[in-house]
């Protein structure tokens, strides 16, 4: 197989002949092969490929890391995550309830002519997608009929949405373009190579001559990579049509918008900021003052009726490319320079060739050390190259490796590193599995220019674990980092504060603002559920050893005030102590977003605030508290802080298994489906508010496990060294 993308210069006889393409390349399968690899293009380019490459890991000859990071729009997340699409297919599990629902969207998304695009699988990213195309296509109505108005002319729109069939919708789009007054076409059809290549732009302003714009929607507040290449795809496929394109917009939503009167003030582009502003104003609360507050709550107001928002204040169309450059170019100058240093022919007609490899090519392909898409834009200066295996980062393919067990101890669970260069050690060196690894400074791993090592403190403890995992299963107090128990036994100090409120948020987001005075994307809490410990003889298998307060809103006009009214006082119910949340960063910032919507409530909420700890301190570091990874550690973590890791590691025997919503996003997207008019009141409030209620209060009650855990760990600890 020749090298996937092929310079101009290296190109003598380009612009003479282009030779056919073999097989489609599918808009979403060309976005896959330059953002991450052409190996990934080849396994979702067809669910045959795909079932192939499930068999090839049933066979033990390939592994993949072919996730879809869910690179978050709204401004802050609970949870960084993603979608492991094995681990998706693999959990479609006949017995569910919801079986049938997923089956559907699974085929559905291998049948979409666009190509199969994994982030999809999350129910709020198409209904998102949907919703702000529908907005946008309206928005560009409005701007027509504006100009038309001010100009006395009459131009129209096509909406050419509800032809699905693509071969229907390039007839339909080429029957429009005959008409002289169309200004604006909405999701055009445009093929080239005999349906080889096929694209639906979703807005395209046609103008004299066959000169274009194109603008993209996206339902995201900055322009990414991956929209580049969307643009791209589309541009090639109109200029192959004879279009002349001027100008490329991203039609982008803009995340200062404040739903709701007034706006936010300036330098304040996110509600968050805002609330992170207000609450460093204040000093020290007193329990006292806030609890007088509490004490006297009333529902803040009437819930304000929902009303459309301001479609030319939430938009922006931005012609820039990505990036947080500002000398960054336009994405018609970033697609002529990118035109420049590479020939499209060639890229398309190599992806086409990859994509066609019969078995016996695509099992060798597929072993090849490095990523077939190394191309990188070098700087804003320097533009596009092709980055070879003599640059600073060798491009090791960390998408698809020899297969190996992710079920025990490898490198592959060093959190926060580099996957690139834990494949490099993988291939150079053919270790894998940590207990192939007698140290971290074995002198034939990879190392920093400067000669250091490349392994931090964290990895030092994961490391630690899984050698001593035999000695940690009979003596669990060997989970304790010894180094740091000073700092240990000063995060454990704060828990003797009795009360101690657990709490927890389950939470929705809307790319458009569904609630009077929110933002794209802004987080509304719907439920919570806390257990307070009294004191030191608590215990998680006898919930009457400890209150417990819950709540779930039922009002789809706005949650968000029944939920305030509640959760104050709940958390102000047994008196002053500490609270506790796990991932700190998230509630706090929930909170102050309420501060700001429900400024009567501030004084109280940031009381919270001030004297809320994080659970996770126990095995995520901070400079800023002075503590260190893995204060305690368990070789089940597998190197993650993630309370699904820590919780069964600790304590096996309390888990999720029973509950039929068992995890947050699932709850998350099944009120928001209820919020949207998806789902019947009765049935929401017969059948499932009662899952919900579970899947929360299971928890914070996980966060007790977790503390009681820790506590007889360091108890035992203790015993053994005093």
């Amino acid at each position: 197989m020749t090298i996937f993308f092929i310079l101009k210069k290296d190109i003598i006889y380009m612009n003479e002949v282009f030779m056919k393409l073999k097989t489609p390349v599918k808009k979403e399968i060309f976005k896959l092969a330059l953002v991450d690899c052409a190996k990934a293009a080849w396994i979702f380019n067809t669910k045959e490929n795909f079932a192939k490459s499930v068999q090839w890991k049933a066979e033990h000859k390939f592994e993949y890391f072919l996730d879809a990071e869910l690179n978050s729009n709204d401004e802050y997340s609970s949870d960084a995550s993603s979608i492991d699409v094995y681990e998706t297919y693999m959990n479609l599990n006949k017995d569910s309830e919801d079986y049938e629902k997923l089956a559907k969207e699974w085929e559905e998304l291998w049948e979409d002519p666009m190509g199969f695009e994994i982030s999809k699988f999350s129910g709020e990213t198409i209904a998102d997608g949907n919703e702000v195309g529908e907005k946008a296509r309206k928005y560009f109505d409005e701007k027509l009929q504006y100009e038309n108005n001010l100009k006395n002319i009459d131009w129209e729109s096509i909406n050419l949405v509800r032809h699905k069939n693509s071969n229907e919708a390039v007839v339909k789009t080429k029957e429009a373009l005959t008409n002289q007054k169309i200004k604006y076409l909405y999701e055009p059809a445009f093929q080239y190579e005999d349906f080889k290549l096929l694209t639906r732009c979703d807005i395209l302003e046609i103008k004299k001559d066959n000169h274009v714009a194109l603008y993209e929607v996206k339902a995201t507040s900055k322009v990414k990579i991956e929209h580049f290449y969307d643009v791209m795809y589309q541009v090639y496929i109109l200029e192959k049509n004879g279009y002349i394109v001027d100008d490329i917009f991203i039609c982008r939503i803009d995340s200062s918008y404040y739903k709701g009167e007034g706006n936010l003030p300036n330098n304040f582009s996110k509600i968050s900021k805002l609330g992170t502003a207000n609450y460093e104003t204040y000093g020290k609360i007193d329990f006292e003052e806030a609890y007088d507050i509490v004490k006297t709550l009333s529902v803040p107001g009437k819930v304000l009726k929902n009303k459309d928002i301001e479609l030319e204040k939430y938009f922006f169309l931005d012609a820039f490319s990505h990036g947080d450059d500002q000398n960054r170019m336009t994405l018609i100058e970033e697609y002529r320079r990118f035109q420049s240093t590479f020939d499209m022919d060639w890229i398309f007609e190599n992806l086409s060739n990859i994509l066609s490899l019969n078995d016996l090519e695509i099992e060798k392909y597929m072993n090849k050390f490095l990523c077939e898409t190394p191309i990188v834009r070098k700087s804003i200066k320097a533009g596009w190259i092709y980055k070879t295996a003599n640059e600073s980062k060798t491009p090791y393919c960390s998408h698809v490796l020899p297969w190996f067990d992710k079920q025990e101890d490898t490198i592959f669970d060093f959190s926060k590193f580099d996957k690139v260069f834990k494949a490099e050690i993988y291939r150079e060196l053919g270790i894998v599995y940590l207990d192939d690894l007698n140290s971290l400074e074995d002198p034939n791993l990879p190392r920093k220019k400067d000669g250091k090592s490349r392994f931090t403190y964290r990895h030092q403890r994961i490391f630690y674990g899984v050698k001593n995992k035999e000695l940690i299963n009979k003596d669990i107090s060997k989970c304790i980092d010894s180094n740091n128990i000073d700092v240990l036994e000063r995060v454990l100090s704060d828990y003797q504060k009795y009360p101690v409120y657990m709490y927890d948020f389950e939470t929705i987001k809307h790319a458009v603002p569904r609630f009077e005075k929110s933002t794209p994307y802004q987080q509304i809490p719907f439920q919570y559920s806390i257990d307070v410990i009294l004191n030191n003889e608590y215990d998680y298998n006898n919930e009457s050893t400890m209150n417990h307060y819950q709540f779930i809103g039922e009002d789809i006009e706005d949650p968000r005030p029944q939920f305030l009214i509640n959760f104050l006082k709940d958390m102000f119910r047994d008196g002053k102590g500490v609270y506790v949340a796990y991932n700190e960063s998230f509630e706090k910032t929930v909170l102050k977003c309420l501060a700001v919507v429900y400024p009567q409530f501030e004084k109280p909420i940031f009381y919270i605030i001030q004297n809320t700890i994080d659970l996770m301190d126990f095995f995520a570091g901070s400079s800023k508290k002075e503590t260190t990874d893995f204060l305690i550690y368990h070789p089940h973590f597998k190197g993650s802080y993630s309370i699904k890791k820590t919780q069964p590691a600790l304590e096996p025997n309390f888990s999720y298994n029973d509950l039929v919503i068992n995890k947050g996003d699932k709850a998350s997207q099944t009120f928001r489906e209820y919020v949207d008019g998806n789902i019947p009141e009765a049935a929401f409030k017969n059948r499932i508010l009662p899952d919900m209620i579970k899947y929360c209060n299971r928890d914070t009650m996980a966060m007790v496990v977790i503390l009681k855990k820790v506590e007889e760990i360091y108890k035992k600890y203790k015993e053994a060294y005093e």
